[in-house]
């Protein structure tokens, strides 16, 4: 989830890890019902959440990108059905949740804080569930790409272009669509010149229709273009 900087900041959260450590595309950073006694910042590469239906199949509810915390879950120790994935090869900062319990006695700043982090990931939560109940797959995509460009543009270093870290049938699982209809909106959006794209690389050409594809909509308007893409990372 995205974090904002009060008297408190991610930096400051990073500081209380007890270990840096590596993990590969793919590898399984917390298991299912396996507490894991801790929280992550993603130093660099990103992570999914997901859990698995009563199918079996897996559904992704949450990606984390370079200053984002995850793992908040495991607060509740009687709420393990959540695993947590990285989606690429990178670092996490491992901060325990003994930790967290001492702060939390001891310093109001740092309570209000997480406070903080657990009602933003809550809201966050929400949100996409009205989005992806309400919403054209088309919507969808778009709010997706405006709220991944403002999580990420400060690692990118050329105008509007985003490197995905996630597949198309990632991005289809977390938006509830299938992979066919992801590659026809794209296809749409390079259509109408609002983006362009090559394999994982989208380059946004025209934010402006893509915003107002999403404002546009009956349900929200120009007002909330501020809340729309989440907050940028500290």
């Amino acid at each position: 989830m995205p974090v904002t900087e009060p008297s408190w900041s991610v930096r400051e959260l990073v500081a209380l890890c007890d270990q840096s450590s590596r993990f590969a595309g793919g590898e399984l950073v917390t298991k299912f019902n396996e507490n894991p006694g801790a929280l992550y910042v993603v130093g660099s590469g990103a992570a999914k959440s997901f859990y698995y239906d009563a199918d079996g199949n897996e559904r992704i509810t949450a990606f984390y990108l370079p200053g984002e915390v995850f793992g908040l879950e495991g607060l509740n120790r009687n709420n393990l059905s959540i695993a947590n994935k990285m989606l690429v090869t990178g670092h996490l900062f491992r901060i325990p949740f003994s930790q967290l319990f001492y702060l939390l006695s001891r310093d109001i700043q740092f309570s209000k804080y997480l406070v903080e982090l657990l009602s933003y990931e809550t809201f966050d939560a929400r949100r996409m569930s009205i989005i992806n109940g309400h919403y054209t797959a088309e919507v969808r995509l778009a709010y997706f790409l405006l709220n991944l460009w403002t999580r990420l543009k400060a690692q990118c270093h050329q105008d509007h272009v985003l490197t995905l870290p996630m597949t198309r049938i990632e991005i289809g699982n977390f938006l509830g669509l299938t992979p066919e209809t992801i590659s026809r909106c794209l296809a749409l959006f390079k259509k109408n010149n609002w983006i362009e794209s090559r394999g994982r690389k989208i380059k946004l050409v025209d934010m402006d229709s893509l915003t107002q594809l999403v404002t546009g909509t009956s349900a929200w308007n120009s007002r909330h273009i501020k809340s729309l893409c989440g907050k940028t990372a500290a």
